[in-house]
């Protein structure tokens, strides 16, 4: 048998095979960064087809870290029920993920924070 189909554990996170979703941008969130069922749907087919690790699409962690639009985030507390969908879905078909969190300054926005580096670590 391939070792693709051999477990493997990524700390104490025991993942059933070698096979990963790496990030992608799926263009399925909300216009406000809130998970739909599209979003849930696309990351439970992933599992089901026995994708052992899955990563989701960047999620902003600020507003000004959005890098396209509709994206997903995590930059507002009620945002979080529909992130523990993904998560619960994924589980229940076996799979394990992890999330990329994208920084405010990802795009490098000049207008975010001034247009000088002095500024931008002042922002940050």
């Amino acid at each position: 048998m391939s070792i693709l189909f051999e477990p493997l554990s990524l700390g104490n996170v025991p993942i059933r095979n070698r096979f990963v979703h790496s990030a992608t941008y799926e263009g399925l969130a909300a216009e406000g960064g809130e998970v739909t069922d599209a979003l849930v749907n696309r990351y439970r087919r992933l599992a089901r087809g026995e994708v052992g690790l899955v990563i989701p699409g960047g999620l902003h962690v600020h507003p000004l870290g959005r890098s396209s639009w509709p994206q997903a985030g995590i930059d507002r507390d009620d945002l979080i029920p529909g992130l523990r969908q993904i998560v619960d879905a994924v589980h229940q078909e076996g799979g394990e993920i992890v999330f990329q969190l994208l920084s405010p300054f990802y795009n490098e926005r000049r207008d975010a924070w001034g247009g000088s580096e002095e500024n931008r670590f002042r922002f940050l």
